[in-house]
């Protein structure tokens, strides 16, 4: 086998260790990493129903579900994954069911013969285990693959960085139906399988308060030698410090230290008064935390960087966030496969993340809807701060009343005057944050100083009046010739038409601009001299004059409009050849049919490139779907109510590229008809609060991609032709088998009057 290398930005480090670049600090805290079956471990608590599933999974307890051949459990570095896996490990129930066992920490620094041959070498009989400690290098495998066909055997593979690993060693795996010998990994990343079929994937989920705090007691009684209770003012100090922890089993762990030795209540108090310095600080939790961005690919470290200019705790919006990571310039290009846009490889990008559980995509409160935000836990958030300092990447400054606090390259300061020494180098990408007197503008000028090229900036402006906010916006972007990308953010946020185009007249570089929830009363026409933009964000908190212009920006990939904005006539958008994504189209200021009449002119002019739609207040009787099914490339369309129109009609052949839709209080529809080919890619789709939708479309079972399907609401008496048993959702006759399908507890056994077709005793399973 050949040797792996992985890159890590301008050094390198190969198959095990063998590369003259590990020196002794990265050997120490390998070796720190590095896990054994046998070692002591934290007390166990929060996992018991992680336990169960693993355990199910391992020895297919549960009848009728899939056998896996490996089970992975994921998770961020410190949320307890070698915890679990080595209570699984040592469980009797799982001792009596294998005959063989083996637990191999691979880590970053991995050798594939040493791997195997330990492995080989724990499950050999006594007799046999010198004989294994001589093989040559090339018996390994065979002699491996064997043993685990004769014998039932559990191989544990521990912190598993790369898929490059099961690629390597796999051939000493046996598979087959006839093979019970089974494989339990663990990692940071869920990718690490990516290329293995019958794998079980079990996430972890951080602690509740209650578990959190049951871990640190019995961590606090494990540390200490006395007999300390944790009651009265202690308890209520304790229960504030684990918070802080935000349910990781490290952090936990890492408090209890904190607390060993320390008996007196004046003691605790220190510790809770610097809590976050003690805690984030601490060598280790920064080590494993580390580990995870060091391995990242290049392409990947500056987007999670970009993670760090939110604040604490903050629900990150995805669609902003690839925005801003495509204006940097952080999407490569040379990523796009057959006929991906810029923000698929985004999103793409995002997936290696969230596999990696680096961050923590926020679970939509309905299943109506979509993830669109995303979390970074506070550990590791503190980890990408610290990052950002060290190569310069960001600066960060916050208002907060009589205090100012600047995180740069160099240091985080706080002052309660703005006289602050602010490092000397330039700064690439300044965000700041205002919540109220930012009056003194002695800290500005010092950051204008260092400021001339910075190539985005970022005003997320909270409290602060009208007036200091566009004086701080105008002043700021008066010398920043380089921009290319400037957001704007914050209901504090006033900019007159003069001021705007004060702002933009010199941004000829400009490739985002956006101004959510800011109150900006005219766009000046001006703006079509920001010939390279790509995204341009109108949502305002107030009503938006927008010039009749837009059409002429050619590049523009991005147009987000605000549900209340005003123009003269109807907005032109047909010179919008390159347009992806239109948010906020109204039929009242924008004229459907003109899209769809774009769609006949691919050869001139089109709106072919589209590929996400929202529609939102279309009051329209006839029917849109025969000009908007001609949009060859539209992937996502979501209908928002109201609509007028009582009959819609997707014909064959339409919608060719569609893989969701969304259909949502369309309050007068009452059928709506889907030929045999429409739709020939639709993967998910949802219905909602149709309430005189007679029936779901006989053609929907000839769409075979279909996976999951939502209804939400009240449909019409008739509208589900389908019913529920014993959480099976059975066809009566209009649908093929969709893997996912939910439905309201109302819907539970509801049968529609109409029972003709010809499919009626297909089975339509979730």
């Amino acid at each position: 086998m050949g040797e792996f290398t992985r890159t890590y930005g301008r050094g390198s480090l190969s198959e095990g260790d063998r590369s003259t670049g590990l020196n002794s600090r990265a050997r120490i805290v390998r070796e720190l990493r590095r896990t054994y079956s046998h070692t002591e471990e934290n007390p166990f608590v929060g996992f018991e129903d992680d336990l169960r599933k693993v355990v199910a999974s391992l020895l297919n307890e549960k009848e009728g579900q899939p056998t896996f051949r490996a089970v992975l459990i994921s998770g961020m570095g410190g949320q307890g994954k070698t915890t679990l896996v080595r209570k699984v490990y040592h469980l009797p129930k799982i001792r009596r069911h294998f005959d063989g066992y083996a637990w191999a920490s691979v880590s970053q620094q991995w050798n594939k013969n040493d791997i195997l041959r330990w492995i080989l070498i724990s499950l050999a009989s006594e007799e046999k285990k010198d004989e294994v400690r001589r093989m040559l290098d090339e018996e390994l495998v065979p002699s491996l693959h064997d043993v685990q066909k004769k014998k039932k055997c559990l191989v544990v593979l521990d912190d598993v960085w790369s898929s490059d690993v099961w690629e390597v060693i796999k051939p000493a795996f046996p598979s087959g139906e006839n093979v019970e010998s089974k494989i339990l990994l663990t990692s940071r990343n869920n990718g690490v399988v990516c290329k293995m079929d019958d794998c079980f994937i079990h996430e972890l989920k951080l602690l509740s308060d209650e578990e959190s705090w049951q871990l640190f007691k019995k961590v606090f009684s494990k540390s200490t030698s006395t007999d300390l209770k944790i009651d009265g003012d202690r308890k209520d100090l304790g229960r504030q410090m684990v918070q802080h922890c935000k349910g990781l089993p490290l952090a936990i762990v890492v408090l209890g230290g904190l607390l060993k030795g320390k008996h007196s209540l004046t003691e605790w108090e220190h510790v809770h008064r610097n809590i976050g310095l003690n805690l984030k600080g601490d060598k280790y939790i920064k080590e494993v935390l580390a580990y995870s961005y060091q391995d990242l690919p290049y392409r990947l470290k500056p987007c999670f960087l970009y993670l760090g200019l939110y604040p604490e705790d903050h629900e990150i919006e995805l669609e902003q966030l690839y925005q801003l990571w495509i204006a940097e310039g952080f999407i490569s290009q040379e990523e796009i496969r057959g006929q991906e846009t810029t923000m698929d490889i985004a999103q793409r990008y995002m997936g290696e993340l969230v596999q990696r559980c680096m961050v923590q995509p926020q679970q939509p409160k309905t299943i109506m809807e979509r993830v669109e935000h995303c979390q970074i836990h506070d550990l590791m958030r503190e980890m990408c701060l610290l990052k950002i300092k060290e190569e310069n990447f960001l600066e960060i400054v916050y208002f907060q009343p009589m205090k100012y606090i600047v995180t740069s390259s160099s240091s985080v300061e706080t002052s309660s005057s703005p006289s602050i020494a602010f490092g000397r180098s330039q700064i690439h990408r300044l965000a700041i944050y205002g919540a109220d007197d930012m009056e003194d503008s002695s800290i500005l000028d010092k950051l204008k100083e260092r400021s001339h090229r910075v190539r985005s900036l970022l005003l997320f402006l909270g409290g602060s009046s009208f007036d200091q906010s566009s004086k701080l916006i105008c002043s700021l972007t008066r010398e920043l010739k380089f921009l290319t990308t400037l957001h704007l953010e914050g209901k504090s946020i006033h900019l007159s038409k003069r001021q705007f185009e004060e702002v933009i007249k010199k941004l000829i570089h400009l490739r985002c601009l956006s101004c959510r929830d800011c109150s900006i009363q005219e766009i000046p026409s001006s703006i079509v001299k920001l010939r390279y933009l790509q995204t341009l964000d109108l949502r305002s908190s107030s009503t938006i004059y927008i010039p009749n212009v837009l059409w002429k920006m050619e590049y523009l990939k991005h147009l987000y409009l605000s549900n209340t904005f005003k123009t003269e006539g109807k907005l032109r958008l047909e010179g919008l050849v390159n347009l992806e994504t239109l948010v906020g189209f109204n039929s009242d200021k924008c004229d459907i049919h003109d899209l769809c009449k774009l769609s006949n002119l691919r050869q001139v002019i089109s709106l072919n490139n589209v590929t996400r739609l929202y529609l939102t207040n279309l009051e329209l009787e006839k029917d849109p779907m025969p000009m908007l099914e001609k949009l060859h490339n539209l992937r996502s369309l979501r209908f928002i109510g109201p609509i007028l129109m009582k009959e819609m009609v997707c014909t064959a052949g339409g919608f060719p590229c569609l893989e969701y839709l969304q259909l949502r209080g369309l309050k007068e529809l009452e059928e709506w008809k889907l030929e045999k080919g429409a739709m020939p890619s639709l993967i998910k789709l949802n219905i909602g609060f149709c309430n005189k939708l007679r029936i779901i479309p006989h053609g929907l079972r000839f769409v075979t991609t279909l996976r999951e399907l939502y209804i939400h609401g009240d449909l019409g008496e008739s509208a589900i032709h389908l019913r529920l048993i014993d959480g099976r959702v059975i066809d009566e006759g209009e649908l093929r088998d969709i893997p996912s399908t939910f439905l309201p507890s109302e819907f539970g056994d509801i049968v529609s009057g109409d029972s003709s077709s010809e499919d009626s005793d297909s089975e339509l399973e979730c």
